[in-house]
């Protein structure tokens, strides 16, 4: 039997001031960034040997310029 799932801690003090700044300086990626980045994770997705959860996004290879942002060094 599964054992239950703990509640999640609440933010207080300073952890809860620099998690509120965070959120008011969330930057966005462009279109062109996200459907880099989901070509990329199709591409990695359909390399694993173990189940992934279906996303959407394209099929194709990433590009080389996927793999230059991704510092797998």
């Amino acid at each position: 039997m599964a054992r239950p799932i703990k509640a999640t801690p609440v933010l207080t003090g300073a952890d809860a001031r620099r998690f509120e700044k965070a959120m008011e300086n969330v930057q966005k990626i462009s279109p062109e960034k996200r459907e880099e980045m989901m070509k990329a994770y199709e591409w990695f997705k359909r390399a694993a040997k173990f189940p992934v959860r279906a996303a959407k996004g394209g099929l194709d290879k990433p590009s080389k310029k996927c793999f230059n942002n991704l510092n797998l060094k």
